[in-house]
């Protein structure tokens, strides 16, 4: 996909409004956009890439009417006592990132469709067998070799003491370490040890997925990489959680790809479809400890200085694209190097670019 010489200077010129003003790192996100929109339309001989330059214009025209719009925006009440799994994740994965979602009612996230996607994906419970969508079989909705992995064997053999994502499901709170949150799963496994897992759902880009079948082993190694902000919520649960004596925890890691097929005389569409899987083994030691501590202490710092020093050399333009509140920040322009907690409303701002020449209707 490309964007037509029209559709990239309005892109730019919105990128410019929003306050970009680099051009390397205006291309890096237009590139990081197409990356966003990129997905697989059928499956087999079939198989074709969609594209959508339209979604990526839409993604920008909608931050600049947040932006444009910014006394719109509902603040809400913030609990500066009980940190989260999710805080402690969200500050991690990027601490401007946490200050928007603890300031403000996201009501126009970006990635809506990965989010559904996972929450879907969760509900179905496949590590227990259970609630497929549409009837369907276990190939049909993941290939075969998934489940052939020897730990994703061990986890469906051992018994299952808690289900999180379901209507009754309750939250663990711990008053001494001022923690509240909620695991995937507690098992039990065949030695009497209860041990968590955490799940995550990745979408497996069309660029990806060739890779994936082309060189598997260099794509494994690829992919063997377990992000922090991932780890912090495992490690959290098993430090804890005070009701089950948590010795250890599985991270997963389910990369998926979603397709519009067919099966028989019935009609699939967007059906997610889990490829291959990824599983880090999370254990209580001095570095996933000291990985805890910092992070409690630096969330602590900004609650209670409500300001932070922000690095904006280390920003990731990917990042930035598919994080839920791209379109509330500000930071990721690079022109500010400290936020606040609350988020500061006035960095919510719009920048004067003159609108380009050759997208201006001649009279």
């Amino acid at each position: 996909m490309a964007y037509s010489t029209k559709q990239k200077l309005f892109a730019e010129f919105m990128l410019k409004r929003i306050g970009f003003t680099q051009a390397d790192h205006i291309e890096q996100y237009l590139t990081q956009l197409e990356v966003q929109f990129r997905q697989w339309d059928g499956l087999g001989e079939d198989e074709s890439i969609k594209y959508s330059v339209s979604n990526c214009i839409q993604m920008l025209i909608d931050e600049i009417e947040i932006k444009k719009n910014k006394q719109k925006i509902h603040s809400k009440e913030q609990n500066t006592t009980i940190l989260s799994a999710t805080d402690l994740a969200n500050y991690t994965f990027c601490p401007v990132s946490y200050s928007i979602r603890q300031s403000f009612l996201i009501e126009n996230p970006t990635g809506q469709e990965s989010i559904t996607n996972g929450v879907t994906l969760h509900e179905q419970l496949r590590l227990l067998n259970k609630k497929l969508p549409f009837s369907l079989n276990e190939t049909q909705v993941h290939r075969s070799n998934v489940f052939q992995d020897e730990v994703i064997r061990k986890i469906r053999k051992s018994e299952i003491a808690f289900i999180g994502h379901s209507e009754d499901a309750q939250y663990f709170k711990n008053d001494e370490a001022q923690f509240i949150g909620q695991p995937d799963y507690i098992f039990k496994d065949e030695h009497g040890k209860y041990f968590i897992v955490e799940e995550k759902f990745h979408s497996l880009k069309p660029e990806d997925h060739q890779h994936w079948q082309e060189r598997p082993n260099e794509y494994h190694k690829i992919t063997n990489h377990f992000f922090d902000n991932h780890k912090i919520q495992a490690i959290s649960y098993i430090r804890n959680i005070k009701e089950y004596k948590i010795e250890y925890g599985y991270l997963i890691y389910w990369y998926y790809q979603t397709s519009t097929w067919e099966h028989g005389n019935i009609h699939f569409a967007s059906t997610p479809r889990i490829h291959d899987v990824r599983i880090k083994k999370i254990l209580l030691d001095e570095n996933t400890e000291g990985l805890y501590k910092t992070t409690v202490s630096n969330i602590r710092d900004l609650q209670k200085r409500q300001t932070q020093t922000f690095d904006s050399s280390k920003i990731s333009i990917s990042k930035c694209v598919g994080c839920a509140v791209s379109k509330y920040c500000s930071h990721k322009t690079r022109r500010q190097k400290e936020f606040l907690l609350p988020y500061n409303k006035d960095n919510i701002e719009l920048f004067y670019v003159s609108f380009p020449d050759e997208l201006k209707r001649n009279t």
